[in-house]
Order: C-alpha cells, then structure tokens, then sequence
C-alpha cells in the first residue's frame, strides 16, 4: 500500500490526477469503449424484450387483467372462483417465516400476500378456449377433479376437503395470472370447495383487460369495492431472460468503466473529490475487489432467482407492500401521483440518507467494515428481486438497467471508502502526525459518502423521470 494516502493539494492548480490523460492524448478516446459497451447493452435488452413479445403473439390471455373478489365492472368478463390451496400440501416457507419473525418493524404491510401457495381457480370456458390454454397433455374431463396446471406451480396431485386433485395438462407459460395456479372447469359440485368460511372467493378475469380505457369512475369504483384489480405476470421465456440479465451485466460493466473514468477526467480538472478519487486509482486492488464482490453480489443473486421463481415473486410481492402500505409508502404515492420531483427526492433520501448513511456509514465508523458487509447483503437482495423473470418487465431495463448501473457504482464508492477506513485509522494512529492522520481520514470518508449521494442523486432523478414518463 501507497504511504501517500491523499495526495489533494491545497490549490487545485498544483493538482495532477493520478490517471489524467497526456496532454497530447485524444481527450475522448477513453470513453469511446465504455460508451459502446452500454450502448451495446441496451440494445441487447431491447432485442431481448422484443424476442419474447414475438413469442407471445397470440398467446391466450395475454392482456388480462384479474380480481380475486369482488363484480365485474364491464361486460366480457370470465367469472372465476379462487381458494388457496390447504396449507397441509405445503410446507411453510423459508422466506416467509423470516419476514414474519420481523414482527413490528414491519407495521402496516400485509403479510398474508406473501404466502404464495397455489391457487385453485373455476372458470367456465368452451372447450376451445380450454384447447387453446393447453401446452401438454389433456383438457380435464368436466365434473372431475382434474385440472390444469400453471408454469410454477410444484404438485401434481393435492387435496382438498379429503378429496384428491390431479393434474391432467399443463398451461401455457403466457397465460397471464396463472402462473401459480390449477385452472377446473367450473361445476356444481365445486361450490363446498369455494365457499367464504374456507377461504373462496369469487371473482372476474378479463382477457383484453388491459387494452380497455380505464376512466376515473372505473378507478373509484374499483376502490369503492375494495377490488384489488391486478395486472397478471407471465414468465419470460427462459432465453429472453437471459439474454436481457446478460445485457443488464454489460451495462453494469460498461457503466462502472464510464463512471471511474468521468470521475478521473473531472479529478484531473478539479479537486473537490480528490479526497476519494485519488484513493481509487492508490489502492488499485482494494478498488478491483470491492467492485467485484458488490457488482457479483447483485448478479449472482440475480442468477439464483431464475432458479427460484417463487422466491423472486415472494420478494417482489414483499416489496410492493412496503411500497403500498410499509415504510416507503410515501415514496409510493410519489410515483402513482406522477409527481417527479417528490419520487425522486424519496428516492434520493431513502437511498442515501437511510441505506447509504444511516446503516452503511454511520455504523462503520464504530463496528469497521460493517457497512460494506451490509451493502453487499443489500446488493444481493436487490440482485435477487431484479431478476428479469418476468415477461413485461424485460423491455423497462432498457432504460431502468442505466438506473441499476448508477446505483450500484454510488454503493461500490461508498462500500470502497468503508473498507479503508480502519486503514486510515490504523496509519494515523502510527504516524507522527495523528491528526493530521484523522482528518486525512475524515476526509476521505466524508468526500466518498458525498460522492456516493452524488451518484445517488443523479440516479434518483433519471428512474423518477424514466418510470413516471415512460412506465
């Protein structure tokens, strides 16, 4: 390790930045590649997103839209029964014993959306729209507890009141709300099955929902009702997926590259982020290996979740909830009011004053490299809930997979400045000059903290515009 820890002049004249370019060096040549790479990457999701719309052309129930509970608000809708399946079919999860032991910490988020056991859902349906639901094996036999099975749903054989269902055939991945469901034909002897005391429920499914107008009266009505009124997930087919997560790495890579090097190019010009930048480029292994442990930490989560859809989904739900009902409720109706400068100061201030700050920074200065153990963990759950599983979420990364690249380069610098801490520490406490030591110290986790919001700031502000403008 360099004995020089912060080399920032008091006149910004005399400053020369470690890896400034030659003076008769081509000014923009370094970025040129770091732009290709990004670019490249979008373009890679694009594709992607595009490959899976066509793979879904003329799937069956593509544009639907649900309800659990509650009356039809239009014509051309498909009554549906609903009941979870008993609990006795399945074993509690993992996940959701976890977030259950959060007791009180998690006030005002409903838990029991998280339980995602499969659902049995009647519906009446001529016989060609079931022939046009199935993937493999046989429509099931009116009257008979047979049913079809979704694309994640774990049981071929379960039961309910004593009685035993099979599945028969298996749905088509693209039949959206299905997923983890079993889809029977609705008959009189099924209506025990769905009755309040055990848990049914009784609702409607639209299949071009979706492509409907939706006024201000439908919106009222629908909260009148209390109708939870859902736009149905479909599972991206798996190539598409990968070939999206594959182009969200490159823009990651390429965007870590273009960040370092712009951070670089401003410290040859300017020293107010000398304090951190210098540091960078003087501790070259420390700056290697805390981008690779944070940038893995989100992709190899990330590739976990393809493994384990029910978790991701789990996950997901968790934080819709805390976004609807939870702590970040606030930051919620930010967004749903369309209002860009307040979502993008909630963003801002949940991901800078509480992640960054307040359980990253703050900590590490009594308990060293707690913080940079905490966002590694962070960046490993958002990895895992950001997975590109989901078919109408796969063209949102062309743009929202620049937001992810912000991010993680404004947690990697501020992880970085966690870890050398203890090291700043140590080396004044051995130098003769102990405080000078300490505010060489104070200020390179201070600048690091600041760059961090910086990075932070900018990327609050373009996912606000991003999803309020585009969706």
């Amino acid at each position: 390790m360099s004995e020089n820890f912060s080399s920032c002049p008091p006149s910004g004249r005399e400053h020369v930045a470690l890896a400034s370019p030659l003076p008769d060096a081509p000014r923009d040549s370094s970025f040129v590649w770091p732009v290709l790479v990004v670019v490249g990457g979008i373009l890679l999701i694009a594709a992607a997103a595009l490959l899976e719309e066509r793979s879904q052309a003329g799937a069956p129930w593509r544009y639907a839209l649900m309800a659990r509970s509650g009356n039809a608000p239009w014509e051309g809708t498909i009554p549906i029964q609903v009941r979870k399946l008993p609990p006795e079919n399945f074993p509690q999860s993992g996940f959701l014993k976890q977030v259950q032991s959060a007791g009180s910490s998690l006030e005002g988020v409903d838990l029991s959306s998280l339980e995602l056991r499969e659902s049995l859902v009647s519906a009446d349906l001529p016989q060609g729209q079931w022939e046009a639901l199935l993937d493999s094996g046989r429509v099931p036999a009116p009257g008979a507890r047979e049913v079809l099975a979704g694309h994640f749903t774990r049981l071929d054989q379960f039961t309910i009141n004593g009685e035993t269902y099979s599945a028969v055939g298996r749905m088509k991945r693209a039949t959206a709300g299905l997923a983890f469901s079993y889809l029977i034909p609705r008959a009189a002897a099924l209506e025990e099955v769905y009755n309040t005391e055990a848990g049914g429920s009784t609702g409607w499914l639209d299949p071009e929902g979706q492509l409907r107008e939706f006024t201000e009266e439908d919106q009222k009505r629908f909260e009148q009702e209390e109708q939870q009124v859902v736009v149905p997930l479909i599972p991206a087919a798996r190539t598409p997926a990968i070939i999206c997560f594959l182009g969200i790495g490159i823009v990651a890579v390429g965007g870590a590259f273009l960040q370092l090097r712009l951070l670089r190019r401003f410290n040859a010009r300017n020293t107010v982020f000398c304090d951190i930048i210098d540091p960078l480029a003087q501790f070259p292994r420390v700056t290697v290996s805390i981008h690779v442990i944070c940038y893995g930490a989100y992709f190899v989560t990330g590739l976990a979740a393809f493994l384990f859809p029910r978790a991701n989904l789990q996950l997901l739900t968790f934080v819709t909830e805390v976004f609807t009902t939870g702590n970040l409720a606030e930051l919620g109706q930010a967004y749903v009011s369309g209002n860009v400068m307040a979502a993008a100061w909630h963003t801002f201030m949940n991901n800078f004053i509480v992640v960054t700050v307040g359980s990253g920074v703050i900590p590490s200065l009594v308990l060293p490299f707690w913080g940079a153990f905490k966002t590694v963990l962070n960046l490993g759950v958002a990895g895992f809930a950001m997975a590109p599983l989901w078919a109408d979420i796969l063209a949102r990364f062309t743009y929202h997979s620049v937001t992810r690249a912000l991010e993680i380069e404004a947690y990697t610098i501020a992880a970085f400045a966690i870890v050398l801490y203890p090291v700043y520490m140590l080396r004044a406490f051995q130098s003769d000059d102990f405080l000078g030591g300490l505010k060489r110290t104070g200020a390179m986790v201070g600048w690091g903290t600041v760059l961090s919001g910086v990075l932070l700031l900018i990327a609050a502000f373009y996912e606000a515009i991003t999803i309020i403008i585009i969706g």
